[in-house]
């Protein structure tokens, strides 16, 4: 799962690899979480301000799966 934060204006890039996931084999659920805390903490350190008002839409995976199909 790749990523780069904040969205506006990046200053990071981080990539998470997990070997054989124990849980889910979907990126984004697997590796998401990490990636998330990696992204909060190193963003923290940086002193870079959160991003005022940016909301995230969260797709069930059910529903990603519907979509792949269409």
């Amino acid at each position: 799962f790749a990523g780069f934060v904040p969205a506006e204006s990046p200053r990071l890039a981080i990539l998470v690899v997990l070997d054989e996931p124990a849980t889910d084999r979907w990126g984004g659920s697997a590796a998401g979480p990490a990636f998330r805390e990696i992204a909060r903490e190193v963003l923290q350190y940086l002193n870079v301000p959160p991003s005022p008002g940016r909301r995230v839409q969260v797709v069930r995976r059910a529903d990603a799966r519907a979509q792949d199909h269409n």
